[in-house]
């Protein structure tokens, strides 16, 4: 091999490793910067949370929050974890996929309900999705559910809406993929006792201190597992 090709091939590695190195850098740089906003954002809007201790319906709990994005229709906190953080929905599921609650772009996105659904939780099912970040933000905690001894000891958590506070008890966890029968709508006495069996026989928890019927209300949480691009951890819960 000559010294002219020797040379070439050199800095031709130098290239490729600086080019690696810059790569590398910037992708954390970007995840950084993912964090930093959304912490930036919830920290803004941690003024607006509903004093759920205190749940008496005296004026609207979101009133002062919606003056931010009208979009915002509940709220949703879970005791000891990340999750206080209000809900929008919007005319689909995609707009808030990479939006902030200002409606600015944002890779973290936001807590939104199901476009489908009623925002004042009157369907049989609702369906709440958030992204799940490596910081332990957004919906990431629902996958904590997955261990019984976290499931049974915050097994009841709050939502606010427009007009109620509502009190859910988590009855099962679930993983699913993507274009699992979980995020259909179940409309009929048929659809919903089918929808219930489904929740039975793949739940990996299941709080079996309560039932859930066609005659209940319940709500899905959806948050990505992390694991294949296509798989989702779910969290079903009752309102009590």
């Amino acid at each position: 091999m000559s010294q002219k090709t020797k040379t070439y091939l050199y800095w031709a590695a130098i290239i490729v490793l600086s080019a690696i190195m810059l790569l590398s850098i910037y992708k954390i740089y970007q995840g950084y910067s993912v964090y930093r906003d959304e912490a930036n954002v919830k920290s803004q809007m941690s003024v607006y949370s509903p004093n759920f201790s205190n749940s008496e319906i005296s004026t609207d709990p979101l009133a002062e929050a919606q003056k931010i994005n009208s979009d915002i229709c509940a709220w949703i906190k879970i005791d000891d974890t990340n999750i206080d953080y209000p809900i929008v929905q919007s005319n689909d599921n995609n707009y808030y996929l990479r939006r902030n609650i200002y409606k600015e772009y944002a890779r973290a996105g936001t807590i939104f309900l199901d476009y489908r659904c009623s925002k004042l939780f009157e369907d049989f099912n609702t369906i709440i999705y958030g992204h799940n970040l490596k910081n332990g933000s957004m919906f990431s905690e629902l996958t904590k559910y997955k261990k019984s001894e976290f499931f049974n000891q915050h097994d009841t958590f709050n939502i606010a809406t427009d007009n109620e506070y509502l009190v859910l008890k988590a009855y099962a966890y679930l993983v699913v993929n993507d274009d699992s029968k979980i995020y259909s709508l179940a409309d009929t006495d048929s659809q919903r006792e089918s929808y219930i069996k489904y929740i039975n026989e793949n739940a990996t928890v299941l709080n079996e201190q309560i039932e859930i019927d066609s005659e209940s209300q319940i709500v899905i949480l959806s948050t990505c597992t992390n694991v294949t691009d296509e798989q989702r951890a779910v969290l079903v819960a009752k309102i009590i």
